[in-house]
This record gives structure tokens, C-alpha cells and sequence, in this order.
């Protein structure tokens, strides 16, 4: 399964430009509540509506703006328009929309804001695409240079203001072939060679040189204070390093089920159960740690270090599954809910490694409106609770309700609570401090969220843990949830040290002078841009590795490099077709080299195959038994083959897979016909005719005549297939070169 790195490359993009880089704090508040909690802080933002009527660019002249910017050919509609006041920072904009059905659905979408008549946002989108064109008919570096055109067409003045950002630009680089859609590129603006993130324009450009995507984020308003009095570099950098601290976690790969690895992250008291960042962002004058409001952050002591309980007490064992009426009587006893509740829906569903009641209440005497509840249908657990109070309904009432229960009362009715519906697991639960859910900043809070994290063998677990809610006026439980793999936990025995961790994550870093601009109490950016040290722009999505020091990829596992140079293709007859097995993370460097004339096992084609189509064996299931006898779970390529068999171009015909042997070009004829989605169509033999002169020595005849045809395997000059001739690492490439060519068109729609 691959991510849509674009669309994480766009949400990732609004979060900074719209709120400046994110601290320890900002991320908790922005990221990792709860749906409903970050519902009640949406709400609570004070906005003031623009009339529709009273902005200086009418609908008519915003359509003529649209048109202006980009080419609409004749076949698109015009599907309409909208005008809405809550654009990024609460800005009135028109949003337009022209399409097409030609070959699938094909969209032009258009933002421009309606004060000032700037384009801030252009989406054209085609149905049925799919990877980036192999090769791409334009580079990166070209891809830049459209952008700077089309920079230079709408915004000319801003163009000197820009520089690139490299970060970006290495990021993707380093991303698998099955997720390069589009260039993303992004500039930022540079105030008297210090940048300012916030403003900046962003660009995604297809294979073709094509526009696809525009964001431009910037404030012409922003004043910069001058670059004066400011403490140095190093000590900027002595600053990160005397406040660093990190601490050991376990991290369970939900997509799998790896064995959960050892990382090294920055401690925070909150929420220690994810990975948050580590606060970084200085007072360029003072050298305080300052928050997104601009205000001091201070180390607070962490809560009592102790699990809720010395013991745990086990679950009574079941010889059957709850029913239905068992699964609705054990949340009635549980939360306690009154006779006049009555049950709404029911739903059984098999999870796999559980299996669970889902349950629906309904009480129509309460302003409570509806429950859910979830048990786990084989212990009895209670897993989630939701009472869903209607706090975000916009009367006086709820802006500002009723407080009856500190959060330190809060705190002990959840720790009760707790215990009660987890006795099992209070031993390895950790208590962390409540954290206060308002309507807006002024009003009183109307909940505390209470998180109890996991750990095994004294470590923690990321992501691991039980979440509950007590309401500040009534002190019920109106949320609880629990996060909870039942898997072993490797013991700690060989990790790199704290202090090379802290060496590793201080280097990481980056600090550099920059502009910021701070938000006030009621969420809106200040006029003025503050000096700051601050870690550049990162797009990457990494952890450090406790067991072997290395920094990694999060979604491929693989160590994290920016070398892609090999010494040893310079001059190769193959050279272009190995260069780009590197520079698509499909051939790994090795010390400087890519051994052009080493011979292929099958063991290692299929990781190269299986990367060629952007499968990095991430969602393998380290669970299932291997799919041949000779095949090792530990060996480097496993994942690639149980995903290779999982989509079936590998078929377990056979106990042994002989994986150190020399790999074939009948078996990778077969098995690349299998990856283009023609393992049928190539089985009627009499389809795909062949004339090569052993063709008496070809098995799978339909498999070779097919990919022959498309040119990725054409045979010899001597008019001959030769199917059970060897393949070197160079030759691999050529062949991988030509299948990545046919690939997005065939199998990619």
C-alpha cells in the first residue's frame, strides 16, 4: 500500500505556512487530540465575517483573474463559484471550478482572494494517473525553472524575495519511485539574507513540465524587526544542547507485525506516547525558549513516575465469545448509564487479531444525545466510550459552562476509572498530566483529557496507552479509549548511548537565524516578525534507530542517506540505467559503490522488482509462516517476497525458493509480466508467438513472447532468449529501466 506523499507533502505545507513551525506543545494541540477535541478549538476561533458585498474584486472579475492564470481549454466546463471567508487566516476568497469528462474526470479548481485579486491557490486534477513518467521528460532542476517562469508570470516583484528550499528538494529524492507523482517544489521568502518561512510559494510540477499545483502563502503586511543585538550561533546552539533530552521508547509498526523497534525521542511531559518534536525555537535577543504565542516555555517536573498499580490482576478467561446481550450489559455496568438509555445499533466486527461489539445508545431525556461503545467480544473489555455532549453547540451555555471539578479531582476519577476497566494492565500504565479542553482561551474549560501510557521493560510504548475524558461540570466520563497490541517487546541489550543519541538529534537540528511571526491569544498572527533560531524546514519523516545509531526512513525502514553517488558506474556502457536504479532508491550504494558486474540472486531481484513498483514491504505480515522452506524471516529480502507473494508475482508452486541462487531471465520475464497485471492475458500462449531460436528451452512461453514484445527483454542478437542465463546488477538495470518505462501506463491505471 502506497502513501500519497503529495497529499502529506500539501497538509504539511499548510501547517507551516499557517501556523509557523511546530513545537513540543503546538503538536499536541494540533495534532494528536482527538477529532472532537480539535472540533471544540475550531469553533472556538474568533473570526470576523467579511460581507460578501464590501470586497474590492466582484465575482465576475475574480472568473477573468482565474482565466488569466491558467490555460482552460475548450473542453472544460464551467462547474461554478463560492465565496467563503475562511480561507487560511480567515482570508474572503473566491473558489471556482472548471471540468472535464474526457478519458475519466479532469478538474481546473482556482482560489483568489477577493480583497486583493492574488491567485493563492490553483489544483489541476486529472483522473486515472498514474507515477511520474519514466524517465520524466523534464529533470528537477527544469521543473525549477518552470516554476520560476510561472513565479515571474504572476508575481514578478516577489521572485528576488525567493530562494529554494533544498530541504525539500533532498527529501524527495530520497522518496521510492511508486510515490513520485510530481516535483514539489517550494521557496521561501529571505528578509536581508535571513529567511522567513511563512511566506512562501509552493509548486508541483508533473513529469511533462506540467503545472499541477500552486500555493502561494504570503503576507504583505508583516513588518520585520531589524537584525540587531542578537546572541550567536553557537550559543544558540549550547542552548538546544544544555536543554536536550531524550529518552528510549518502543515504536509497533501498526502496518505490520514487525517486532517494535527501539528509537530514541525527544521526552515531553504531556503526551510522551507519540513522537513529538523537540521545542527549538529561541528568542533570538533573550535566548528563551518561546511557544507559538511568543511566550517563555519552561520545564515543568513530570508527573510521579509510578505505574497505577504495584500489581495487575488477570482477566478472568472466556471459553466463548461475549454475545450480543452480555456485550450490552457489560457497558451498561461499566459506565453506569441510566435505565432510560436504549440501545440504537449493533454491530459485530471481526478484526483480525479481535473481535469486537459495536454498540450505539441513544438517550433522548439527557442533552447526552448518543453513546458508542466498543468491547472486545473475546476478553469482555471495555476498548471505547463516547459520550457525544453537544459542548460545541454555540449558545452562552457552553461557551463558558459550569466548573464543579478541578482537574486534580479529574485526574483521580480517571485513575479509578482505570483501574476498574483495565485491571489487567494498571501495572504498565503511567499516569501523565490532565490537559484542559476550552470552548476559546477565555472561557472555562469543559473537560480534561487524562493520557496513561504503556511501558514494557520500563520503557515506553509510542502510541501505546489509555486516553480518557472527565467533564469539568459534571466529573462523568465522557471519553475513553484504549490503544493497546498484545506483542513481544525485545529487551534493551544493545543500544547506542543517550549521549550519541543527543550528539545525533543536536546535529539533526540545523539551528538557524529566521524570521517569526507569533500568535496572539485569540489564534491570529502578529504584525511583526521576530527574530528566532529555529531548525530549517524538514520534510522528512525519520526516527533514530537505538539499536544501530542510524537515522531512518519511517515508511521504508531504510537508513536514511544523502549519498547517491557510486564510484564504480563512471564510464559504464550502463551507466544512465544505473544511475537511475540509485537515484529511484531501487539500487543501494554500498560504500561508494553499486557493483555494476556482480550476479543477481532471486533473493535480491525480488527486492529490486518490488521496489521498482513502490512496495517496500512495509505492510508485510511478520506473523504469517514463510512461504517456502528455505526461506529465512531474518534475511534482508523477506518482506519484499511475502509482498511479492501477497500480490502474487511469486506463486508458492513449489517448497523451495532457492533465494541465494542465480536469478534467471525466464524467471524475471515471468515475474515482471506478473507486475504489469498480465499474468492471464500471458498464460494463452497463443497470443504472444516466439521466434527466438530456444524457444525449446522456454517454459512459460506466453510470459517471454509478451515481455519481448514490449521491449523490456528483447533478446540476443544472436536471435536468441537465452531463459536460464544469469543477470548481472547492470544488466538488471537496463531491464528494470525499460519496465519502469511501460509501467505507470500499463499498471499504473
Amino acid at each position: 500500500m502506497q502513501k500519497d506523499w503529495l497529499s502529506k507533502f500539501l497538509v504539511a505545507a499548510v501547517l507551516v505556512t499557517s501556523t509557523g513551525p511546530i513545537t513540543a506543545k503546538a503538536a499536541e494541540k494540533e495534532l494528536y487530540l482527538p477529532s472532537q477535541q480539535k472540533l471544540y478549538q475550531q469553533v472556538g476561533v474568533n473570526s470576523t465575517a467579511i460581507d460578501m458585498e464590501e470586497v474590492k474584486i466582484s465575482k465576475e472579475q475574480a472568473i477573468e483573474i482565474a482565466k488569466k492564470t491558467i490555460n482552460i481549454d475548450k473542453g472544460y466546463k464551467f462547474q461554478g463559484i463560492t465565496f467563503s471567508t475562511q480561507w487560511y487566516g480567515n482570508k474572503p476568497v473566491w473558489q471556482m471550478s472548471w471540468y472535464k469528462e474526457d478519458k475519466g474526470y479532469h478538474g481546473i479548481y482556482i482560489t483568489v482572494n477577493a480583497q486583493t485579486g492574488n491567485v493563492v491557490n490553483i489544483n489541476i486534477y486529472h483522473d486515472k494517473e498514474g507515477n511520474m513518467p519514466f524517465p520524466p521528460k523534464v529533470s528537477y532542476d527544469q521543473a525549477v525553472d518552470v516554476a520560476k517562469q510561472y513565479i515571474q508570470k504572476l508575481y514578478p516583484k516577489k521572485l528576488n524575495e525567493l530562494v529554494i528550499d533544498e530541504q525539500l528538494k533532498k527529501q524527495q529524492r530520497r522518496l521510492p519511485y511508486g510515490e513520485r507523482r510530481f516535483y514539489a517544489i517550494r521557496f521561501y521568502q529571505m528578509v536581508d539574507h535571513v529567511p522567513y518561512y511563512e511566506n512562501n510559494i509552493m509548486i508541483t510540477i508533473d513529469g511533462n513540465g506540467e503545472i499541477r499545483n500552486f500555493e502561494y502563502n504570503w503576507n504583505d503586511e508583516v513588518t520585520f524587526e531589524k537584525k540587531e543585538n542578537v546572541i550567536s550561533l553557537d550559543e544558540a546552539r549550547k542552548l538546544l544542547k544544555d536543554r536536550m533530552e531524550l529518552e528510549l521508547r518502543y515504536q509497533i509498526d501498526y502496518s505490520s507485525k514487525q517486532a517494535p523497534k527501539l528509537i530514541y525521542v525527544p521526552k515531553t511531559n504531556a503526551y510522551p506516547y507519540y513522537q513529538a518534536n523537540f521545542n527549538a525555537i529561541i528568542d533570538a535577543h533573550t535566548g528563551k525558549f518561546i511557544d507559538m504565542y511568543g511566550k517563555p516555555v519552561e520545564q515543568t517536573a513530570p508527573i510521579d513516575d509510578k505505574p497505577l498499580a504495584e500489581s495487575a490482576t488477570p482477566l478472568p478467561p472466556r471459553s466463548k465469545e461475549l454475545t450480543q446481550k452480555e456485550a450490552i450489559e457489560a457497558v451498561k455496568r461499566t459506565m453506569e448509564l441510566p435505565d432510560s438509555i436504549e440501545l440504537d445499533s449493533v454491530n459485530y466486527e471481526d478484526r483480525g487479531e479481535t473481535s469486537v461489539w459495536v454498540l450505539g445508545f441513544r438517550d433522548n431525556g439527557e442533552d447526552t444525545n448518543y453513546m458508542y461503545a466498543e468491547i472486545n467480544a473475546k476478553t469482555g473489555e471495555l476498548t471505547r466510550f463516547d459520550r457525544n455532549v453537544m459542548y460545541y453547540k454555540e449558545s452562552e451555555a457552553n461557551k463558558n459552562p459550569q466548573v464543579n471539578y478541578t482537574k486534580e479531582q479529574a485526574l483521580e476519577i480517571a485513575k479509578n476509572f482505570v483501574k476498574k476497566v483495565a485491571p489487567d494492565k494498571v501495572d504498565r500504565l503511567y499516569a501523565t498530566l490532565p490537559q484542559e479542553v476550552r470552548y476559546d482561551s477565555k472561557s472555562n474549560p469543559l473537560f480534561y483529557e487524562m493520557y496513561f501510557y504503556r511501558k514494557e521493560n520500563g520503557i515506553p510504548v509510542q502510541g501505546q496507552g489509555i486516553s480518557v475524558a472527565v467533564s469539568a461540570e459534571t466529573g462523568k466520563i465522557i471519553r475513553f479509549f484504549t490503544e493497546w497490541r498484545n506483542v513481544s517487546f525485545p529487551l534493551p541489550t544493545k543500544v547506542v548511548s543517550l549521549e550519541k543519541a543527543e550528539e545525533m538529534y543536536l546535529e539533526d537540528k540545523k539551528l538557524a537565524l529566521s524570521y517569526f511571526t507569533t500568535l496572539t491569544a485569540d489564534e491570529k498572527r502578529n504584525s511583526t516578525a521576530i527574530l528566532v533560531y529555529q531548525p530549517t524546514p524538514s520534510w522528512e519523516e525519520k526516527y533514530l534507530d537505538a539499536v544501530d545509531g542510524k537515522w531512518k526512513d519511517a515508511s521504508t525502514g531504510r537508513v536514511v542517506d544523502d549519498q547517491n553517488v557510486a564510484t564504480d558506474i563512471k564510464g559504464h556502457k550502463q551507466e544512465q540505467a544505473l544511475q537511475a536504479m540509485i537515484d529511484y532508491n531501487i539500487y543501494d550504494v554500498e560504500n561508494g559503490k553499486v557493483y555494476p558486474e556482480r550476479v543477481v540472486t532471486k533473493g535480491e531481484f525480488v527486492e529490486v522488482v518490488m521496489r521498482a513498483i513502490g512496495d517496500y514491504g512495509t505492510w508485510y505480515n511478520e506473523n504469517a509462516a514463510a512461504p517456502f522452506k528455505d526461506v529465512k524471516k531474518e534475511a534482508d529480502y523477506y518482506p519484499y517476497l511475502q509482498r511479492a507473494v501477497d500480490r502474487r508475482l511469486i506463486k508458492v508452486d513449489e517448497e523451495y525458493f532457492h533465494p541465494t541462487s542465480q536469478v534467471t531471465r525466464e524467471f524475471v520475464a515471468v515475474t515482471l509480466v506478473r507486475a504489469l497485471g498480465y499474468d492471464k492475458l500471458a498464460s494463452q500462449t497463443d497470443l504472444f508467438p516466439i521466434s527466438f531460436k530456444d524457444a525449446n528451452k522456454i517454459q512459460h512461453k506466453g510470459h517471454v513472447g509478451l515481455i519481448s514484445k514490449l521491449k523490456i527483454m528483447p533478446g540476443t542478437k544472436s536471435k536468441e532468449f537465452q531463459p536460464s542465463s544469469s543477470l548481472t546488477r547492470a544488466d538488471l538495470a537496463v531491464i528494470i529501466y525499460r519496465f519502469m518505462n511501460k509501467y505507470p501506463d500499463i499498471a499504473g491505471n
